[in-house]
């Protein structure tokens, strides 16, 4: 896979929808959770990577979109509606079944989508219909003061590989940090 920054991606959806950030945001989570579920489906190894992408990169990306709050609300609500309705399709078939995506997974979506403050937290429960299992994570991690904490104690860096597995919308802030501590000469 060719590395892709973010300005790549922004400017592919800016120009495929000439503007129209809201239809490009549904089409790209759409896109995503697709994929994802793809790969749940058949057992893939990339269904991480594709978790990840959609846990701790999507909202970041929704968040340079710069969409407003409430349509935001209904632009991730329109996507999940649409990939759930495009699952019930019954001329799809039961082979390629576009989400099969468990509750869990949508609401660390959703989670980190309030954590970078793309929808308001009170939404979740509206988006998935249910009260959510989960908590939204504590604290949003900025590259800046984890990589302060790695300087000032070197024990932090393996803490918080540990932690990059489990942190909700976080990972990006702390993966950035540790490449920074370990080549502090890296340009990103």
């Amino acid at each position: 896979m060719p590395l892709i920054d973010d300005d790549y991606i922004l400017n592919y959806l800016h120009n495929r929808y000439r503007g129209d950030q809201s239809t490009a945001a549904t089409e790209m989570i759409i896109a995503v959770l697709d994929c994802l579920s793809n790969s749940t489906n058949r057992s893939e190894t990339t269904r991480s990577l594709c978790r990840h992408f959609l846990v701790n990169k999507v909202p970041l990306l929704l968040v340079k979109l710069q969409i407003p709050a409430m349509t935001a609300h209904f632009v991730i609500n329109n996507a999940l509606i649409k990939s759930n309705a495009a699952s019930m399709d019954p001329s799809i078939g039961s082979d390629s079944m576009m989400l099969d995506l468990s509750n869990d997974v949508k609401q660390e979506f959703l989670f980190s989508c309030a954590l970078h403050g793309v929808i308001e937290e009170h939404r979740i429960e509206e988006i998935l219909g249910e009260i959510p299992l989960q908590t939204m994570p504590s604290k949003r991690y900025v590259v800046d003061e984890l990589v302060d904490e790695c300087l000032a104690d070197p024990d932090r860096e393996e803490r918080l590989l540990a932690e990059i597995d489990e942190s909700e919308g976080n990972s990006g802030a702390a993966a950035l940090a540790i490449v920074k501590v370990c080549i502090p000469n890296v340009c990103i």
